[in-house]
């Protein structure tokens, strides 16, 4: 087995959480590491066992096969540009960038590219979401009717990347809110139509620490998002409305199972057993590796992750304006987006 070989742009928290899960991954190497404070890149080096690279330029020329983009939105454009050119895999955080027109710019620049191009939504990954798009699928739940998503919890704004509109785009919304736009379209399908309030009600920063979303799907399916930075404790749950059944997904959420079902007429939850899946991002990043290996299309695409930004800056304006936004002809499909095959048929040496 050839050793894959990964660099990692960015070297904050996120970072970490893909350190570890390629440490689980046989056959990878975080060979090399980059950041803009060279203090960071030195002691993440140390960390990952990999070579501090001084440049991204100096970083492509390392002979990598693939890179993790960890960096805040709004460096993400340039952080995968020489990648990109030297036709290395890439693996970028989400969102793709700070709004909709730097996404769509990253989308095409992907889609020029021979290069893999995935877009980290781990969520996609996460053993219970699998296991309730199964359900899904099987017909079991029935017709689905209504989405309900909160992804709330405390993050401190003061002095992090988050509370500055030009590296992170936004606040709850950019942040949380985009993994569950791409969520409802992963278990749904796309968006026609959007409408979103925001609000700086705890913290005093100059993005929103509090903001709701309401989606209707081209199908007519129906969601409510709430994503809060200030909750005092955690609260992450999907619950899935159905003619047939409802279904729950918890993240951690003490006293209750990562995911339980209940079916029309009766009183009985089933809880489903989700343990033997790994955590979400090793599970995102061994489908990543096997995608590089194979030279196969990884999924989420940079479609998946243009949509999203797409949808979020339909949220933004909507908030700005009060009104409701019809997003269903500018969500793309991977198809209209980037057609042409990629030219990697996995890793070359």
């Amino acid at each position: 087995m050839d050793i894959v070989r990964i660099g990692i742009v960015g070297c904050g928290g996120i970072a970490r959480a893909h350190l570890t899960a390629y440490r689980a991954i046989p056959g990878v190497e975080v060979a090399a590491v980059y950041d803009v404070s060279p203090t960071a890149c030195e002691s993440f080096a140390r960390e990952a066992g990999a070579i501090a690279a001084t440049s991204l330029a100096a970083m492509a020329d390392m002979r990598l096969d693939a890179v993790s983009i960890c960096t805040p939105p709004g460096a993400r454009i340039d952080c995968c540009r020489p990648f990109l050119s030297a036709g290395i895999a890439v693996l970028c955080e989400k969102p793709l960038a700070v709004d909709g027109a730097a996404a769509r710019e990253l989308a095409t620049l992907a889609a020029a590219s021979t290069s893999l191009f995935m877009t980290a939504f781990c969520h996609r990954f996460h053993g219970p979401v699998l296991e309730l798009k199964k359900l899904i699928d099987s017909g079991t739940l029935g017709q689905p009717v209504l989405v309900r998503m909160v992804f709330a919890g405390r993050f401190e704004l003061q002095g992090n990347h988050r509370c500055d509109p030009k590296l992170a785009g936004g606040g709850c919304i950019m942040d949380n809110g985009t993994h569950a736009v791409d969520l409802f379209r992963f278990l749904v399908g796309d968006i026609g139509e959007i409408q979103a309030m925001t609000a700086t009600a705890v913290q005093d920063a100059a993005v929103e620490d509090v903001g709701t979303i309401g989606l209707r799907s081209t199908s007519g399916v129906l969601a409510e998002i709430a994503t809060s930075f200030s909750a005092p404790s955690g609260a992450n749950w999907i619950e899935w409305f159905a003619s047939a059944g409802t279904a729950r997904v918890s993240y951690w959420n003490a006293g209750h199972p990562d995911l339980a079902y209940c079916l029309a007429g009766t009183d009985a939850w089933v809880p489903i057993d989700c343990s033997a899946y790994p955590s979400r991002f090793e599970g995102q990043l061994r489908h990543f590796i096997a995608c590089v290996r194979s030279g196969s299309r990884p999924s989420p695409t940079v479609d998946d992750g243009l949509a999203a930004s797409l949808a979020i800056a339909g949220a933004y304006a909507s908030a700005r304006s009060g009104e409701r936004i019809g997003l269903g002809a500018a969500l793309p499909t991977p198809a209209r987006i980037s057609p042409q095959a990629r030219g990697s048929a996995g890793i070359q040496r």
